[in-house]
């Protein structure tokens, strides 16, 4: 079944709870940041001191610099959809489940506690080899790359990639798509979601699904049409632009449009 816009939105508020899965359709990852000011100071920096690429592990830092600090949340599409999805679902009881990395939802002020990254954050570093199975924060160590780059007295080959205090070896930002990732960045929260999930058994409950593909599936796609399925109190919500289709068993109790989930939020 297909809906509008006001009958998903009345349907999510007629809910109790609300659980959200957020897919690669919300991905800032091919986001140009050629315009970014650090960016610039960087490549004038390289080109002037004939550096190669060793220097451009830096580049990572500085478009989450850019996506976090320089561009601003309302100039970003995914924020903006982000922040119409919280004006909808601030006041209920939520849980979000998001693949992305960038760590964009508290900024428009989803709560913390209520979303779990799986796939890992850029706001976290590991050690590539992840020789200790931790995490550590990045903010005060990104905020000390990004001033050194900056500073015109500093050469490039001069700033030190961070490096892990056990094993010596570089510090890479929390993500799947590491070989050795580390997955303890997130279990704390895992553990969370799943006692969340737990609850909300004969719950009145709407499952919302926005732009999920099939990376991954057995982290949003089919443990969501599971929940929905085995509680008679759920709806379910497959908004995609690609692969909006659901499986017989939910079709009488679920709604999907085929559409951008960016683009839906922001009509």
């Amino acid at each position: 079944m297909s809906a509008s816009k006001e009958d998903i939105v009345n349907r999510i508020k007629e809910s109790k709870k609300i659980l959200i899965g957020i897919g690669e359709e919300f991905s800032n990852k091919d986001i140009s940041y050629q315009s970014s000011n650090v960016y610039q100071i960087f490549k004038e920096k390289k080109e002037k001191e004939l550096e190669d690429d060793k220097v451009d592990w830096m580049i990572e830092t500085i478009k989450n610099y850019y996506i976090h600090s320089e561009i601003g949340i309302d100039h970003l599409q995914t924020g903006q959809a982000y922040r119409e999805l919280f004006n909808i679902i601030q006041d209920k009881d939520y849980f979000i489940v998001n693949m992305n990395t960038d760590g964009l939802l508290e900024k428009v002020g989803f709560n913390h506690e209520k979303i779990v990254y799986p796939c890992g954050r850029h706001n976290q570093y590991q050690c590539c080899n992840n020789c200790n199975n931790k995490v550590v924060d990045a903010d005060e160590i990104d905020k000390e790359i990004i001033a050194l780059i900056c500073d015109k007295q500093v050469k490039l080959r001069d700033i030190k990639q961070p490096r892990c205090i056990q094993c010596g070896e570089n510090l890479v930002y929390n993500s799947v798509q590491n070989s050795n990732y580390c997955e303890e960045g997130y279990l704390e929260q895992w553990k969370r979601y799943t006692e969340w999930t737990s609850l909300t058994l004969n719950q009145e409950l709407c499952v919302l699904e926005l732009g999920v593909n099939f990376k991954y599936p057995t982290v949003i796609r089919w443990p969501f049409e599971k929940i929905a399925f085995i509680n008679n109190k759920a709806h379910f919500i497959r908004i995609n632009e690609k692969f909006n289709q659901v499986s017989s068993e939910l079709a009488n109790k679920a709604i999907t449009v085929k559409e951008s989930a960016k683009a839906f939020l922001l009509r």
